[in-house]
């Protein structure tokens, strides 16, 4: 599956190429890369312009397709739920 196809792409960052332009993500469905187009925007959760090399793992985000912007929360931290 190639993932510039999908309109909507959430997970946290284990890895980040930057001068490929590659993220991999733990997403719900397993480990994934994300190619970045050059004409992605990226931006934090409070709006701010972000660079690939400001991004890092553990960093939650969600990557629109349609609109080539990834949205970053900067060290994000899961807790796992107990049942």
């Amino acid at each position: 599956m190639r993932w510039h196809m999908l309109a909507l792409v959430l997970g946290m960052i284990t890895a980040v190429d930057a001068p490929n332009r590659t993220l991999v993500l733990d997403t719900p469905s397993g480990p994934r890369s994300l190619v970045l187009p050059p004409s992605a925007s990226i931006r934090s959760d409070h709006g701010q312009a972000l660079t690939l090399r400001d991004l890092g793992a553990g960093d939650a985000v969600s990557y629109d397709a349609d609109t080539a912007t990834l949205h970053v929360a900067r060290h994000f931290w899961a807790i796992p739920g107990t049942r």
